[in-house]
């Protein structure tokens, strides 16, 4: 009895702090401006990835994802992104300024992050003048955006070692891994990088306000949740025809609500962070 009312109790203030922090309003902003980034975030990673002989297993694992939860249609959407990238033949000073506007484009999405991870975590700057306040904030989100960049091309590498590991020891056993094995094993590797870059992002956000141990707590729980998503999600859009109602345009409709979910959990994980240790 005591459990169910302990149980009682947590998803009541769940809920309350829910809506206190607006979360469903925040998570579609933060869709809206994922969406109008997700080009030039895309450009910039398998750019990066490029400089560091990662840029076509960069550009494979990103067509597989995009195939794999959003169908053909996205698949073929990146494709077309990178190749007209790739294809620009303009001089020096456009492309500069080409990609300092991809730049801006891609940091909109991380600025109206920070700003709701700062509310959620009730961090406030107020008391520098407004040029610095302005100039803070982007350098804030700048700094997390090139994280997140390293990270994405990390979590390819990370695959790739694990499919090469898996390769030579079956090779050197004379053993054949199961797909099925293959997969978890992959699944787990996602969910502790993920877990550990979650984490560090509640803990940077929070401004160390939050405890290591609350931040991945929170990390962990957003990783799981968005594992879950991502299955839960590819089949729904696998065996649903209601996205046939868009036509042409289904794939961004499954992209932005994967967005708006996606979004969700990573303000949900932060609430966790934030409130665990008072459960």
């Amino acid at each position: 009895m005591r459990l169910l009312v302990s149980v009682k109790n947590i998803v009541t203030k769940a809920a309350k702090v829910f809506l206190q922090f607006r979360i469903a309003e925040r998570s579609a902003a933060l869709a809206y401006f994922a969406l109008f980034a997700l080009a030039p975030i895309l450009i910039l990673i398998t750019s990066l990835a490029s400089i560091f002989v990662f840029g076509s297993f960069a550009q494979s694992g990103i067509e597989e994802f995009f195939l794999r939860y959003f169908g053909s249609g996205a698949s073929v959407f990146f494709e077309q992104v990178i190749e007209r990238a790739d294809n620009l033949t303009v001089d020096i000073a456009v492309a500069v300024a080409g990609f300092l506007l991809v730049v801006f484009a891609a940091t909109g999405f991380f600025r109206a992050l920070q700003r709701s991870l700062f509310e959620v975590f009730s961090v406030s700057i107020e008391g520098n003048s407004t040029t610095k306040n302005i100039l803070y904030n982007n350098l804030y989100s700048s700094t997390y955006m090139i994280i997140f960049l390293f990270f994405i091309i990390g979590l390819f590498v990370a695959r790739l070692v694990l499919t090469t590991g898996i390769e030579l020891a079956e090779n050197f056993f004379d053993y054949n891994v199961s797909g099925a094995t293959i997969r978890a094993l992959s699944a787990i590797l996602v969910l502790v990088l993920l877990s550990l870059f979650l984490g560090g992002s509640y803990r940077f956000f929070s401004r160390r306000s939050v405890t290591w141990l609350d931040s991945f707590i929170g990390g962990f729980a957003a990783s799981v949740l968005i594992l879950l998503l991502n299955n839960l999600l590819g089949l729904y859009f696998a065996f649903s025809e209601a996205l046939l109602l868009y036509g042409a345009a289904s794939f961004l409709v499954a992209i932005l609500l994967w967005l708006y979910l996606f979004s969700m959990i990573i303000l949900i994980g932060a609430l966790i962070s934030r409130y665990v240790s008072r459960l």
